[in-house]
């Protein structure tokens, strides 16, 4: 046997024990519990604040925000209401939609480098 090779990772529970170190210290466990309030109202992921903070050229992703919530998603632009037209003022406009960040289609605002070091929002079609 080479002294210089170790065959200390081909044991089947060094496997069971990588990946329970990966799920549990790594990515703070399988599950996450969080109340439904802080679902509505938002939270910050510890996992997405690392990615976030961490730079592109290591492995990171700074277009994707830590803050998390259904009530103000990081996609809908705020104050940008969306109207859908139903008729009465012009038959002519039935069934179409209003603007959308100016624009008649719809638009998800997000993030996106402009180059290896610098972020700039952009909206971009979801589809």
């Amino acid at each position: 046997m080479d002294p210089g090779w170790s065959n200390a990772f081909t044991v089947p529970n060094s496997v069971w024990y990588l990946r329970y170190i990966t799920l549990n210290m790594g990515l703070g466990g399988l599950f996450t519990f969080k109340t439904p309030r802080q679902y509505i109202e938002g939270f910050t992921d510890p996992l997405i604040s690392v990615l976030n903070e961490t730079p592109v050229y290591m492995g990171g992703d700074q277009t994707v925000s830590p803050f998390l919530s259904l009530d103000a998603p990081v996609t809908h632009p705020a104050n940008n209401p969306i109207s859908f037209m139903t008729g009465v003022d012009n038959y002519a406009l039935t069934r179409q939609m209003g603007l959308w960040l100016d624009q008649p289609n719809i638009r998800v605002a997000g993030m996106d480098y402009a180059t290896l070091l610098t972020v700039e929002p952009v909206n971009f079609n979801p589809w």
